[in-house]
């Protein structure tokens, strides 16, 4: 028996295809090269930023933040086929990642909180105070 996957891309994946191809690095290339999803949103008082490592360990995983660039890096043991079995079909990424992050001026960078859960890894970045919205009392005459 053999697993054979079919499929015919439609035209928004293709375009997608093209335009990482040019602005940006594969997901996962085949080799042991990739880099896991992220996302980042900016909130009043930090920025968060999640990136998707399901069945990452603590210890694979470091992040380093130096002259507002963050840094995460990781590195996700290739799991062997066992018994001489052999995959018919691979799409977890293994080997290792860097992926750096320039940050803007406003954040403070003695103040990142990172935590791990459920496959994601969480970080908040504080803003430097003088960069957060500050309440100017009206007064009246």
């Amino acid at each position: 028996m053999s697993l054979v996957k079919v499929s015919r891309p439609s035209m928004p994946s293709l375009v997608d295809d093209m335009f990482r191809s040019f602005f940006d690095e594969p997901a996962h290339s085949g080799s042991d090269t990739w880099r896991p999803a992220m996302d980042a949103r900016e909130l009043e008082q930090s920025y968060e930023i999640n990136f998707s490592m399901p069945g990452f360990k603590k210890d694979e995983i470091h992040v380093s933040m130096n002259n507002n660039t963050l840094t995460v890096k990781g590195v996700h043991e290739d799991k062997k086929a066992e018994n001489g079995s052999n995959y018919l079909y691979r799409e977890i990424a293994y080997g290792t990642f860097e992926r750096s992050l320039y940050l803007p001026e406003n954040v403070n960078g003695d103040k990142i909180e990172a935590s791990y859960e459920d496959g994601i890894l969480h970080l908040n970045i504080a803003k430097k105070k003088e960069a957060l919205p500050k309440e100017i009392e009206v007064k009246v005459k």
